[in-house]
């Protein structure tokens, strides 16, 4: 289904903007039941009744997302339904936790992810800093043969 602020990415996972967000019949009506919001300050973003998680992380290539990838992978695969996943506009935090999470869930590299995601969300654009965590994230999981769990993901 096309909405103008929120892409289908997998059966499971969305991504968006904090508008999208705001759209609770659309997410309902598509099996939204959790959404995963990536700001720097939630506290005014959580504004429809479905359950939320907030991470909060600037969108500078000096912050260390990777440290939230696992947290993210949690709350996404423990969820009942699909899970909305954004930032403020949908371009480089949750796209760049999306990114991950399809490396991880698919066994994908960095560019099969990113472009798989872009062939979905036309303008996404994680940043230098995060790009370069992405890409030593994919060398972690190949090493790791994929098995994130013993992995210190705030240290690599």
């Amino acid at each position: 289904m096309e909405h103008n602020f929120i892409n289908k990415i997998t059966e499971k996972v969305y991504l968006g903007c904090v508008e999208g967000a705001k759209d609770e019949e659309f997410l309902k009506k598509e099996g939204v039941t959790n959404i995963l919001t990536c700001l720097n300050t939630a506290n005014d973003h959580k504004v429809i009744s479905i359950e939320q998680k907030v991470i909060e992380i600037f969108d500078e290539e000096t912050a260390k997302i990777k440290k939230y990838f696992k947290e993210a992978f949690s709350y996404i695969e423990n969820a009942s339904g699909k899970v909305y996943v954004h930032c403020w506009a949908g371009v480089s935090r949750s796209a760049t936790i999306v990114i991950a999470y399809l490396m991880w869930k698919n066994k994908l590299s960095f560019n099969e992810a990113y472009w798989s995601v872009k062939n979905k969300r036309k303008f996404i654009s994680p940043n230098e800093g995060f790009v370069k965590q992405l890409k030593e994230f994919e060398m972690i999981l190949k090493e790791n043969r994929w098995n994130y769990d013993n992995i210190d993901l705030e240290n690599f």
